[in-house]
């Protein structure tokens, strides 16, 4: 058989030439059917016995959705992550049995504690025992394989009968789109999906299927909040998820800077507020002055105001005694208790469940009317002003200053690798996934726009980032963003393979190797573990922490996987001209790069 590059000769042409109506002759095909009702553009799956129709119908049947072809499931599932934090929309993911679905857990579960929308669809079996081949159709099929994902996902089904197959994959669809979003996973048979249709199978209208709504604020809660405002002395607003509705950014700033609230990102998830901007205080000790604070998204908020001894794990709040919580947001929603993801409660004043969006809005609406006539109110607006900003603006020194006395450190130091990829990023509309360097980023870049920073998954689990980065590089494929991965190594090391997925379908991105040749959290615990014993802590560390001996060239490594690989760069002094080589590539050519960069631990 002649092999062709098929992906190549039809990479990636507009989707809306792509799409066309069929008649459905087998039960894969409906499946495709159905999600090109749906709308859904990409699929993504490392490719599986189970669903051999569905991406048989997927490539003969019909050219939509795109099938990405990923090296591993954790990859497929990471892709559909970061196209979905992107492009504000899920696209589907095909999962082959009960081992594919164990490779997909880790990324799943990240997906869940940060709320991310998936459209799952699994394949086991076949169920009719009569058509299962000896040994592998038996050890790869469970009774119903849903219940090992079960507890982190939004919703699941096995779809006993091939004529449910539509309602079941629009129920996902929707239920994984409504507020709070999450994963939905639905499980077909293997058996009926390589069979035809005998009888005509109506495919449920989405545009009829709807979801129920989040409310909003009732106008007594909102009129409580504005009179909280108004009385406070030094208010702050702590933030966390808000910015993936891209509206609530500038309507954030527009209520910081109605009431002079200095507004603290927590998580560096997303971006939620220009952190160039002079009510921007996330960083320094303002939570400390603060006698009201509203948490807005924020399912993390115990860390956000608490301060953590490593050594000891005990962690102490940096609030007031007298400062009043408020929290609005959707997290509590959406509880389940397998997974401790919901964190510790936080005492508070106001809880409320509530589109924060419409809550900023209309809070926005009440501080403006309780202005007029209250001259008391706008003059304290009018003094804090400055101070917010002086603090803003002392910090940005301080670590400006702290920057310049690193900037010849070699291994290269991560205030030299942020500050001198910045200067080569900031020429061109950009993207950010990743690390963000412990706040370096966050010190010397400026994160104006809405979508301009995708983090790491709050759920800590390794080999995320770079699937994530590749999922959001693909929703802003041909749209002319220049998208960056800050790539930790160790992280790297849990799924290397998605480069060859990037270098494949020629998606562009830049990968930047946060190279400190160590799993520094862990190693940094055990020399935490080690001190507090007076025992040899560099040895605690180095056994089991350093990524030495051999150290890992990963400009080679991704050479091999076909992406143009730059460095191992350990002067700071080759580093601008070699960031700058490998931006150009990038954007000239459209295809993916990685750049080596050996840095400090920390």
């Amino acid at each position: 058989m002649e092999r062709k590059n098929y992906a190549i000769l039809q990479r990636f042409k507009v989707m809306a030439d792509l799409k066309k109506e069929g008649n459905p002759i087998y039960y894969s095909d409906l499946v495709v059917e159905t999600l090109q009702k749906l709308d859904i553009d990409y699929i993504s799956a490392n490719i599986g016995a189970t669903f051999r129709g569905v991406w048989e119908s997927l490539v003969n049947y019909s050219d939509s959705p795109f099938p990405i072809h990923a090296g591993h499931e954790e990859v497929a599932v990471g892709i559909a992550d970061g196209y979905a934090r992107a492009a504000h929309k899920p696209m589907a993911v095909l999962i082959h049995d009960l081992v594919g679905l164990q490779h997909a857990a880790m990324a799943i579960y990240n997906a869940w504690c940060d709320r991310i929308p998936l459209l799952l669809i699994g394949a086991t079996g076949p169920m009719e025992t009569g058509k299962r081949r000896p040994w592998i159709d038996w050890v790869h099929t469970a009774s119903i394989p849903n219940t090992s994902i079960r507890d982190y996902v939004k919703w699941d089904d096995f779809v006993f009968a091939a004529s449910d197959i539509p309602e079941s994959i629009v129920r996902a669809y929707k239920t994984t789109t409504a507020e709070p979003q999450g994963a939905s996973y639905v499980c077909l048979d293997a058996g009926y999906l390589d069979e035809r249709i005998t009888t005509p199978v109506p495919i449920p209208d989405p545009g009829n299927m709807k979801m129920g709504k989040i409310g909003v604020l009732p106008a007594e809660v909102t009129d409580e909040l504005a009179e909280l405002v108004s009385k406070a002395a030094f208010p702050v607003i702590i933030v966390e998820r808000t910015g993936r509705n891209p509206k609530s950014v500038e309507a954030l700033v527009k209520l910081s800077e109605l009431a002079s609230i200095p507004v603290i990102t927590h998580g560096r998830d997303v971006t939620n507020f220009p952190n160039m901007h002079p009510f921007d205080l996330s960083g320094t000790n303002a939570l400390e002055k603060a006698d009201l604070v509203i948490a807005l998204d924020c399912p993390g908020l115990e860390k956000a105001i608490s301060k953590t001894d490593k050594t000891t794990r005990l962690s102490k709040s940096l609030l007031r005694a007298d400062a009043t919580v408020v929290r609005i947001g959707l997290e509590d929603l959406w509880l389940k208790s397998w997974s401790a993801d919901f964190q510790r409660m936080v005492p508070s004043y106001i809880s409320y469940s509530a589109d924060t969006y419409a809550f900023i809005t209309e809070l926005h609406k009440k501080i403006r009317i309780k202005l007029d006539g209250n001259p008391e109110f706008r003059s304290s607006i009018e003094n804090r002003a400055p101070v917010l900003e002086k603090i803003h603006h002392e910090a940005m020194e301080s670590w400006k200053n702290r920057a310049l006395q690193e900037w010849n450190e070699s291994p290269v130091s991560l205030s030299r690798l942020a500050s001198s990829l910045w200067e080569q990023v900031r020429k061109h509309d950009w993207v950010l996934v990743g690390s963000e360097l412990y706040g370096w980023c966050h010190h010397t870049w400026s994160f104006e726009k809405p979508d301009s920073y995708f983090g790491r998954s709050t759920g800590g689990g390794l080999g995320t980032i770079l699937p994530i980065a590749l999922g959001v590089a693909l929703a802003n494929k041909g749209k002319g963003k220049l998208v960056v991965d800050i790539q930790p190594d160790g992280d790297f090391l849990f799924s290397p393979v998605a480069l060859w997925s990037a270098a494949h379908y020629e998606i562009p991105l830049l990968v930047v190797m946060f190279n400190n040749r160590a799993y520094y959290n862990d190693a940094e615990h055990n020399k935490l573990v080690a001190k507090s014993r007076n025992r040899d802590e560099a040895k605690a560390f180095s056994v089991g922490g350093d990524i030495l001996e051999p150290a890992i060239d990963y400009s080679k490594m991704a050479e091999s996987y076909g992406v143009k690989g730059f460095g191992p760069i350990e002067n700071p002094q080759d580093l601008d001209k070699i960031l700058e080589q490998a931006v150009e590539y990038v954007t000239r050519e459209n295809k993916p790069a990685l750049v080596d960069v050996v840095c400090q631990l920390r």
